[in-house]
């Protein structure tokens, strides 16, 4: 049931996620999916670093038993060639809608629909959240970095005006 995909820059892997919990890293190439125990409930959206080597899941509600059920709204580091969980990051308060990577892959952003738009910053090797966190007026819907890392910007789709705040 993947809803949430996202591709390495060199085009070799794929990391796809659903709300059921599934994560599953796929050999682009080879057109087959890649052995590891990846499980994530509630998964919203997926990212993959540019080299590929580290995957991230952001965590939100599930439709159970006619009710939703909040495992968490956490932003996971995994380990793509063993599939190991490396961290999960707290912080964000409402589920996490999108997630990127910068460039170099050491820096992580989740967006949130929580009201005020978060968007949090993790260090990937240390995964500690930076104080770069920023806000808005809406729910994030969208992130991406600029090539040379120094922009990130944040789609929020659902203020009516489909608007995109960037930041330094």
């Amino acid at each position: 049931q993947a809803h949430t995909v996202a591709c390495s820059r060199d085009g070799k892997v794929a990391l796809s996620g659903g709300i059921d919990g599934t994560l599953r890293l796929w050999d682009l190439r080879a057109g087959k999916e890649l052995p590891r125990d990846m499980r994530h409930e509630g998964v919203w959206c997926v990212g993959l670093s540019p080299a590929g080597k580290v995957a991230a899941s952001g965590g939100g509600p599930v439709w159970k038993d006619g009710k939703w059920v909040i495992p968490d709204f956490d932003v996971r580091i995994w380990d793509v060639e063993t599939g190991k969980e490396k961290a999960s990051l707290a912080g964000h308060t409402d589920r996490v809608l999108a997630i990127a990577f910068t460039p170099a892959g050491k820096l992580l952003s989740g967006g949130a629909a929580a009201k005020g738009g978060e968007v949090k910053y993790w260090d990937v090797a240390t995964a500690k959240e930076l104080p770069l966190a920023k806000g808005g007026e809406f729910p994030v819907q969208g992130l991406a970095v600029s090539p040379d890392g120094k922009l990130a910007a944040a789609a929020t789709g659902l203020d009516g005006r489909g608007a995109v705040r960037v930041w330094d």
